[in-house]
């Protein structure tokens, strides 16, 4: 089970039901094997409405970050293999990850470490990582 902590961000004090409220849509989005936009996710938690609390886009990329070093500990410790669930969250235009999921440092298989600047490898890489993420018998955290 994932331990969410309500968390302040700057001076807003995001409650632990968001974070895994969030994680949740992740994976209800990896069960359908779908990547999701975080643009999809924002409107997703304005339906939820957290003490009235709205979540910024800056305040979003806190908080998966904080889902994928939770999760990447978890499925370590269990599986042996860390699994990165926000390789599915995308941008809308693009269909990639923002630049914080290759800053990701925690897990034995950290997007950190895979410094690729060929697009084509980049890609590949990527999608290895996302396959971990729809194969979701590997790191789903019970959070419902």
């Amino acid at each position: 089970m994932c331990k969410w902590k309500d968390k302040t961000i700057g001076k807003k004090t995001i409650p632990a039901e968001a974070f895994e409220a969030i994680c949740n849509i992740i994976l209800e989005s990896a069960k359908q094997r779908n990547p999701i936009t975080y643009k999809e996710i924002t409107e997703e938690i304005k339906k939820k409405q957290f003490n009235n609390i709205i979540i910024s886009r800056k305040e979003l990329g806190y908080i998966l970050g904080e889902i994928n070093n939770q999760v990447a500990e978890k499925t370590h410790n269990l599986l042996g293999k860390s699994i990165y669930p926000t390789a599915i969250v995308v941008k809308t235009g693009t269909r990639t990850p923002s630049t914080g999921f290759w800053g990701v440092n925690s897990g034995d298989n950290p997007p950190s470490k895979k410094v690729i600047t060929d697009k084509k490898e980049q890609r590949k890489v990527l999608e290895e990582y996302q396959c971990d993420v729809f194969d979701i018998s590997k790191w789903d955290c019970n959070c419902q």
